[in-house]
């Protein structure tokens, strides 16, 4: 039961990070990061928002998965047993 509310809490962070990429007032990169070199195109510094946005959603979902192993663990104790 514990596992199939974890993965409905990805899949409910995955679909929030993905609405707000839809924002239509999303920062471009250059707001975010001043060292982006003014030479850039639209199209680099698209591709450079995509890039962050996709490892946000990694982090995210990782912060998850460690969070569950934390709880599995912690709700285990077996599991450190060796019998």
């Amino acid at each position: 039961m514990t596992s199939i509310i974890h993965v409905g809490a990805i899949a409910a962070v995955m679909a929030l990070l993905a609405a707000c990429a839809t924002e239509p007032e999303l920062q471009t990169a250059d707001k975010l990061d001043p060292e982006i070199p003014p030479e850039w195109t639209a199209e680099q510094i698209t591709a450079y928002e995509q890039c962050l946005e996709d490892s946000m959603a990694q982090a995210t979902a990782w912060e998850i998965i460690q969070q569950q192993c934390k709880d599995s663990v912690e709700a285990n104790p077996e599991i450190l047993q060796t019998d």
